[in-house]
Formats: structure tokens, sequence, C-alpha cells
């Protein structure tokens, strides 16, 4: 099932809420924002901003067969639709293995400074093996060449 386009709105509001409340929550103590600071990680370049937020622990039911990413590139110069983040994008698991994306769905509302979009990787591989299993500590989805290449890491529990 893929995701509505009249969503993509939403999902950013709750990517924007999320990074406010973890800016906004008292205290150093991170276990209260564990959760919260696995979801959305942020990528601060030179002139660009990307913000990659990993959908399927709340939009499992709309992702059932692909690993899916809500990724948001900002800037105030520039054309962001240069970038071909089909081309620029990778999933690497906890052994090392890479794999490409299968699909990138543009939102309605990108324009040159400011694109989102969902980013998605097949979530079985050829032999039917789950591509993120529970033994994988920590999973990384690469943007390459954006000024630098991006790196956001998340942590198995």
């Amino acid at each position: 099932m893929k995701i509505k386009k009249e969503y993509y709105g939403v999902i950013a509001g709750i990517a924007v809420l999320l990074i406010l409340a973890l800016y906004l929550m008292p205290g150093d103590s991170g276990s209260a924002r564990v959760a919260e600071e696995d979801m959305t990680k942020i990528s601060k370049g030179r002139g660009i901003q990307i913000i990659a937020t990993y959908l399927n622990p709340k939009y499992e039911d709309q992702f059932p067969n692909s690993f899916a990413f809500y990724i948001q590139m900002n800037t105030h110069s520039g054309d962001l639709f240069i970038y071909d983040l089909l081309e620029l994008s990778y999933l690497q698991d906890g052994e090392g293995n890479v794999y490409k994306p299968i699909r990138w769905t543009e939102s309605d509302r990108s324009w040159g400074h400011h694109r989102s979009g969902v980013l998605e990787f097949q979530k079985i591989d050829e032999n039917g093996n789950l591509i993120l299993s529970k033994k994988d500590k920590t999973f990384r989805l690469v943007i390459k060449g954006i000024e630098f290449d991006r790196e956001f890491v998340w942590k198995t529990r």
C-alpha cells in the first residue's frame, strides 16, 4: 500500500514535532528520548540540510513489504532537483550488505529549495530472508554526494 499524497503534510508535521520535542525535553536522561531520537536523524551541511525519518515503526501497515524513510532536503540556494535519490542512496545492514532503493515517491509539495518524499527499500531478499533482521544491531541509510556523503544510523533494540 502506497502512502497517500495528502499524508505527506501529516508526516512532515510529525517529523517537525518529534524534532521539537527532542530539543524541548528537560533533563539529560536519554532513556525517555531514545525511541523518538531513533526515528528522526538530521544531517546539516554547508548549505543543505537533510532530515531522514524511519517510518516503519509507526507506519508498518502502510509499508508491509518495504523499509521506508521520509526524506526532507532544504536549502536557501540552488536546485535540489539535481539530486537523484534513487541513484545516490543505499541501505546497509549490520553485516555490511548494501541494498539499493526500489522507489522514490516525490511529494507534490516539493520545489527547488525544499524537497520531500518517501524512499523505500525491499524488505525481503531474493532468498526470502528479511533484509534487516534482529541480529543487526545497527543499520544505516547513506545518501552520497550531497555536499558530502550523509550517513543516518539507527540502532535496533
